[in-house]
């Protein structure tokens, strides 16, 4: 798996300028040359995860998947920003930023692959002064049945992300736009409003980690009750987490862009963070609903749901991008489906290997306080103008229903998860 990863990231770099020329944006090529490396660590990443998996050590993932998250932020950040300060050309601050991505690849691969040094010598038994591994043939089968479907995952979306960028703005070009104009849009879209729903499945995600073992425990134990209630408990309480998060982006999405990103065009950018609001709900959901298919067993049918809404995705794309009344929207909108999708897929999935319903309905029910909550703040506090204007409406509109539905949420929570831990 390395060595494929490896040739694969390779042959990225040699061919940097024609994948540029295929996405449709020549000033890219730098920046792909710089996330090249990111393969081989991705296909690294999913080897330690699959053997950390199959041994049922489940706390380094979730470590791990903080340590890549921050790192990308924190490394990207301040490359550009170091970039923006030497003058540097505008490809090259872009390349600088993408840096993030191979470097918190690779201190994530560090650090599982520590955990992995370690569980593999606490795994050798000395039996009369031969060291003997545990394992067998049995293990590296069980390896390799959840490090292939790991790394799929985790590699699809990396090079879908590269196909999409071509897909869009030759899509724009071919409505009219000049290739500039399309890859400025592309590029709003994508600093702009994919970055705040990736702050929300970072936040997440290791919550769903976190609870794994738990739900492995009680699939060995054969305790379907037990797994019923973690899987509920992990579910209502990523809802109740995430949606007010999803009603913030769609209410407020333009104030938010326009205070975070002032010399963006904002109002290009709502659009397209509104239309991916439900992601802020439906991206953490599918990471749980994943999460109990790992715990069952069901790596394959994971990532199964994953390439699915890709190819998915992929389709919708192609198919919204070349109409005028969608342009740039059809991206978000491709995006979001495609989730929902892998929701349902995933769900059915689960259900039909004798798994407990995830009470989609009446978790969704959880939602209806805070929509009322934030939109009645939304409507009565902030567009009726009787705070003013600016960014202390906002604040206040924001905080009003916050204060009224983090009390209720906390208690809520509390109680879900007391059960089972």
């Amino acid at each position: 798996m390395g060595i494929i990863g490896l040739c694969l990231g390779f042959l990225v770099a040699v061919f940097s300028e024609e994948l540029a020329e295929l996405m449709g944006n020549r000033s890219a090529c730098l920046t792909i040359q710089f996330i090249s490396p990111s393969i081989l660590f991705v296909f690294i990443s999913g080897i330690l995860k699959g053997y950390l998996n199959g041994r049922s050590k489940f706390t380094p993932l979730a470590v791990a998947q903080i340590i890549e998250a921050v790192s990308k932020l924190i490394v990207g950040i301040v490359l550009a920003y170091i970039g923006v300060k030497l003058s540097a050309s505008r490809e090259w601050v872009a390349a600088l930023s993408i840096i993030g991505i191979s470097l918190g690849s690779l201190a994530s691969d560090i650090y599982l692959y520590a955990n992995y040094k370690n569980d593999h010598i606490s795994n050798i038994n000395i039996i009369s002064g031969q060291n003997i591994e545990i394992g067998g043939k049995g293990m590296v089968k069980e390896i390799i049945r959840n490090a292939i479907p790991l790394t799929l995952s985790s590699s699809a979306n990396g090079i879908f992300g590269v196909l999409e960028v071509g897909i869009i703005i030759n899509g724009l070009v071919h409505l009219g736009m000049s290739r500039d104009s399309a890859t400025a849009l592309y590029g709003n879209y994508s600093t702009l409003s994919i970055p705040m729903i990736t702050l929300v499945t970072s936040l997440l995600t290791p919550l769903s980690l976190t609870f794994l073992p738990k739900l492995v425990n009680d699939c060995v134990s054969l305790d379907n009750s037990r797994f019923n209630k973690t899987y509920q408990a992990l579910y209502k309480t990523t809802l109740l987490l995430a949606a007010p998060i999803a009603l913030i982006y769609a209410l407020y999405s333009f104030d938010i862009l326009d205070i975070l990103f002032p010399s963006y065009n904002s109002a290009i950018g709502y659009l397209t963070l509104t239309a991916l609001a439900p992601l802020a709900i439906l991206a953490p959901i599918l990471t749980v609903i994943n999460t109990a298919l790992e715990a069952k067993g069901l790596v394959f049918n994971a990532t199964l749901s994953v390439i699915l809404g890709l190819i998915l995705r992929a389709v919708i794309l192609i198919t919204l991008i070349n109409t005028p009344s969608y342009g740039i929207l059809s991206a978000p909108i491709a995006n979001t489906i495609s989730y929902a999708f892998s929701v349902i897929f995933s769900s059915i999935s689960l259900s039909i290997h004798g798994n407990p319903k995830s009470g989609f309905t009446k978790a969704f029910s959880e939602v209806l306080i805070p929509a009322c909550l934030y939109a009645a703040a939304y409507y009565l506090l902030y567009l009726s103008g009787i705070l003013g204007s600016g960014i202390y409406a906002l604040l206040i509109s924001l905080i009003v229903p916050t204060l009224l539905y983090l009390p209720m949420a906390l208690i809520k929570i509390k109680r879900l998860l007391n059960p089972i831990t």
